[in-house]
């Protein structure tokens, strides 16, 4: 396949998915540019990808018509996803575009590539989603990375400027409660969503070596209007972490490894000890008064 630029592959993408409307503006101008450009420092095309979480497998494409050798992978189990199989529309597009595009479904199992065979392993608005510790899908990830590869993420920024503001004025900064209470189940929302400080622990956890951590902008700048738009604009220009959204990426340099037991801080080991802790007769675990003072220290 021949390679194209962002504009082309973009506007390709947005024409030819299989689903009107999901590919939304932000997308196309926020999200595509910020991701293909990190992607474009690190990698020379040709370079193999993997997406996990690859939703509508469109990040995807459009690195793969940019000239990458891209895989994806997504559980396809949205709703949307489910109705009328769309999901293998999904697979279809993306598979004819030239994407090792796959529905995995069970997460316990290894899955299907080979370890050590790719440059890049990114996950892009993933890790909020999850219910448990990202610690199993990242390591699984960290095992595909060749070494001298790179770990590249994306996640919502729980401290961004408009829930900052919104927590002051007395709102919540988690999802909105009606959606949470007529969404219906399994939730798929966000369940945790990450600051800075995170990311730098998860780097350090994963024995990856720190490349860029910043904060961009790939929603929020669209939903505001003047004036509130040249005030957001400047706050975010003076003060670091008020965007949106966090980047991350790590390099595995050769012969790195992720750490085999819990570091040493202070928060882990009291949460450990007071887990470890046989209970006061007849008060369930983890609920004594000294369990909860070490889980709160």
């Amino acid at each position: 396949m021949n390679a194209t630029t962002l504009e082309d592959a973009t506007q390709r993408v947005w024409q030819e998915f299989p689903f009107e409307g999901y590919i939304s503006p932000a997308r196309r101008e926020a999200v595509y540019p910020v991701i293909s450009s990190t992607v474009r420092r690190l990698l020379p095309n040709g370079g193999r990808i993997l997406d996990v979480g690859a939703g509508g497998c469109d990040t995807a494409t459009v690195l793969s018509l940019m000239g990458y050798d891209t895989a994806a992978f997504d559980d396809f189990q949205d709703t949307w996803h489910l109705r009328n199989d769309n999901w293998e529309h999904i697979i279809r597009f993306a598979s004819e575009r030239g994407v090792d595009a796959r529905r995995i479904t069970d997460h316990t199992v290894p899955l299907p590539w080979e370890a050590e065979s790719f440059d890049i392993v990114m996950a892009h608005d993933v890790i909020e989603h999850l219910h448990d510790s990202p610690k199993g899908m990242l390591e699984a990830c960290w095992k595909l990375i060749k070494p001298g590869g790179y770990l590249f993420l994306t996640a919502p920024n729980a401290g961004n400027v408009r829930k900052r503001a919104g927590v002051l004025l007395g709102q919540s900064n988690m999802a909105d409660f009606g959606y949470f209470y007529w969404c219906g189940t399994p939730w798929r929302g966000h369940v945790r969503e990450y600051v800075r400080s995170d990311f730098e622990r998860m780097g350090r956890y994963l024995g990856l070596a720190p490349v860029e951590l910043r904060d961009v902008d790939t929603i929020m700048a669209r939903r505001f209007k003047q004036p509130a738009k040249a005030v957001y604009a400047t706050l975010t220009t003076l003060f670091s972490g008020l965007r949106s959204s966090w980047l991350y990426v790590g390099r595995k340099t050769p012969g790195s490894h992720p750490m085999t037991d819990p570091p040493k801080e202070p928060r882990i080991e009291s949460w450990l000890k007071a887990m470890s802790r046989d209970p006061k007769p007849g008060v369930a675990a983890g609920t004594d008064d000294q369990t909860r003072e070490a889980l709160h220290a």
